[in-house]
């Protein structure tokens, strides 16, 4: 037990030692981000945790940039042989912001209001905003098949958008 604490005291001698010169090395010797470079040399201590229990190092520097110096070899070997995704694959594991949980239940919610509120509008307003909205048709072709002036639809389509917005835009949603 007391060999274990006292490799772990060496091994933390050794960090604050040559922790911060291990780094500008394998930041300057790599040109690696600083991500990469902590990365590195927290790799290249727990090596050194695993492998010299109960090893004597004559020289801990150059054990020490060495091993770095494989952790480096190690990663970049990993990354060369990783396979890039298929973007096509990835593409199925999208899923339409729309059709998302949250989303289908708060669009619930805001039919109910709407429904609520178009409730409230007169029968001819109703129908104007529907036909407007729903149906895709213009001012001219909804005054034409309910025989109304245009000046009378574009009044109401109005007054139903500032209704409806108005009391929408009080609700959380």
């Amino acid at each position: 037990m007391n060999a274990i604490l006292s490799d772990e005291l060496r091994i933390a001698e050794w960090f604050n030692k040559w922790g911060n010169p291990l780094r500008r090395w394998v930041g300057h010797r790599f040109n690696l981000r600083p991500p990469e470079i902590d990365d590195v040399v927290q790799e290249t201590f727990v090596k050194i945790l695993r492998y010299s229990l109960h090893t004597s190092i004559e020289h801990p520097q150059t054990y020490l940039f060495k091993i770095a110096t494989n952790v480096v070899i190690e990663s970049s070997e990993r990354h060369r042989n990783k396979l890039p995704h298929d973007h096509e694959w990835l593409n199925t594991l999208l899923i339409d912001p729309s059709q998302e949980p949250e989303h289908l239940a708060e669009n619930r919610s805001y039919g109910i209001l709407l429904d609520q509120a178009l409730m409230k509008l007169t029968h001819r307003q109703k129908t104007i905003f529907l036909m407007h909205h729903k149906h895709d048709l213009t001012n001219e072709e909804i005054a034409n098949r309910l025989n109304l002036t245009l000046r009378v639809v574009k009044r109401d389509l109005e007054n139903s958008k500032t209704y409806l917005r108005d009391l929408l835009s009080e609700t959380d949603i």
